[in-house]
């Protein structure tokens, strides 16, 4: 009974915060995530068949895919094809794909991870992987 009382108690105060507190504590436990539009990609380079590096909005992301997506080499025209939403963002790569087009062929690779790289992480890569 007592803990009843306790748990009503904390939650009238809460409610007396009203709804922009509660907002606000939300925010501060959830960190937002790096996101950009599937459109918005500027340059894009890679140092293997699994792994993607593009520069959005000045940031650099590292897009890594579920299988070597043989074939495209990075050179020719390389879309982001999203389902469900035109943002990409960090984590979970689920419905993000890549199309990598060249002259011969088109072949689309599934995407498994999505994160942003630290200026340092993105200064630190090879000359032939900074996009």
């Amino acid at each position: 009974m007592r803990s009843r009382l306790i748990a009503a108690l904390g939650l009238s105060c809460l409610l007396s915060l009203g709804p922009a507190a509660v907002g606000q504590a939300n925010q501060t436990v959830t960190p937002s995530r790096a996101c950009f539009h599937n459109s918005s990609t500027i340059r894009f380079a890679s140092i293997d068949s699994r792994t993607l590096y593009l520069r959005a909005h000045g940031q650099v992301f590292e897009l890594k895919l579920v299988s070597a997506c043989l074939g495209a080499d990075w050179r020719h025209d390389i879309r982001l094809r999203t389902s469900g939403s035109t943002l990409v963002c960090e984590g979970s790569g689920l419905g993000v794909e890549i199309v990598a087009r060249s002259p011969s062929r088109s072949q689309r690779c599934q995407v498994t991870s999505v994160r942003k790289l630290t200026p340092e992480e993105a200064a630190a890569l090879p000359t032939r992987a900074q996009p």
